[in-house]
């Protein structure tokens, strides 16, 4: 049983995401194609060999690389949501993640990007 998300989830175990992660693409829609869905990118071991059992929503994934993560490195009360006093660190993305199937969160991709309330990076139009 690799990595048992949903376990965790079930027992109340916070895990966090990170983009340093061994099995997957820098990406981050990879990464919440990858713990809902289970599935290899190419396909090619089977049907679920990360075992389907065990995936979690988007909303448990997003938390994950976000709130739970800035817990993880005790930054939590500096980022992880988006609260007045915290630092306005977001990104928008071309959909919306919570309703997008599952099967097309790897084609998402981010428009807007800011950082310390400044525009990083804007797609072109």
């Amino acid at each position: 049983r690799v990595l048992p998300l949903r376990t965790f989830e079930e027992r109340g175990i916070r895990w966090a995401g990170s983009s340093d992660y061994d099995v997957s693409p820098f990406a981050p829609a990879i990464a919440l194609w990858a713990a809902s869905a289970r599935q290899t990118m190419l396909g090619t071991h089977g049907d679920s060999p990360w075992g389907g059992d065990e995936s979690v929503g988007v909303h448990d994934t997003l938390r994950a690389y976000t709130s739970v993560a800035a817990r993880q490195v005790f930054l939590e009360d500096k980022i992880g949501s988006i609260e007045v006093g915290k630092l306005a660190d977001l990104v928008v993305w071309d959909r919306d993640l919570l309703a997008t199937p599952i099967d097309e969160l790897r084609e998402a991709a981010p428009t807007l990007t800011i950082m310390n309330g400044e525009i990083v990076f804007q797609a072109d139009d």
